[in-house]
């Protein structure tokens, strides 16, 4: 047998067990993308419940990446790769595994292997823990009943600019969307 034939089928199945790994913790991460989801709504004001679930779900997605790299999109699918990303998001109490798994994600932008918009969040919600203007205006707060505001932006009359180039809709259309999520208040 060639060299050539011999490196090929060695790829070929390295390959497969790549994706036969991925197959078993795309699963995991579809499970604890569901949890993350079910702590941060179901829970409500149980933060000891959302806690507990942050802090597993880190720990494991930690141990993946350390195994596998950060999931690809090619690899695991966009709802697991957005699991992923959920979990690191609400990492918030673990800032040092949120800029490593942003570099991480940052690096696979120009590959189409995570969703972009996905960076824009993470790196809005590190430069927003370190007390720094966010780039995109993904982070705010409800302000009022059907009101929304974002946190300091970076030269704001570049966000839509820099939002375009993360496949995001424009500013004033996320302001919108968020405003509909705030709770009506009470008279």
């Amino acid at each position: 047998m060639s060299i050539r034939i011999i490196a090929a089928l060695a790829a070929a199945l390295a390959t497969q067990g790549v994706f036969a790994a991925a197959t078993d913790y795309k699963t995991e991460l579809l499970q604890m993308g569901e949890a993350d989801q079910a702590a941060m709504h179901r829970h409500g004001a149980d933060k000891a419940a959302q806690a507990a679930v942050i802090e597993a779900n880190t720990a494991r997605l930690k141990q993946i990446v350390k195994d596998y790299g950060w999931p690809r999109l090619s690899i695991v699918g966009e709802e697991a790769s957005q699991s992923a990303w959920l979990i690191v998001q609400h990492a918030d109490n673990d800032p040092a595994w949120q800029r490593e798994a942003l570099a991480l994600m940052e690096a696979m932008l120009a590959t189409g292997d995570v969703i972009p918009a996905n960076v824009a969040y993470l790196r809005d919600r590190v430069l927003r823990g370190g007390n720094q203007p966010q780039l995109y205006g993904t982070q705010g707060r409800c302000i009022g009943s059907k009101l929304w505001e974002s946190f300091p932006i970076l030269e704001p009359a570049r966000v839509d600019e820099r939002r375009a180039a993360m496949k995001m809709p424009p500013l004033r259309d996320y302001v919108a969307k968020a405003s509909n999520q705030c709770k009506v208040l009470p008279p």
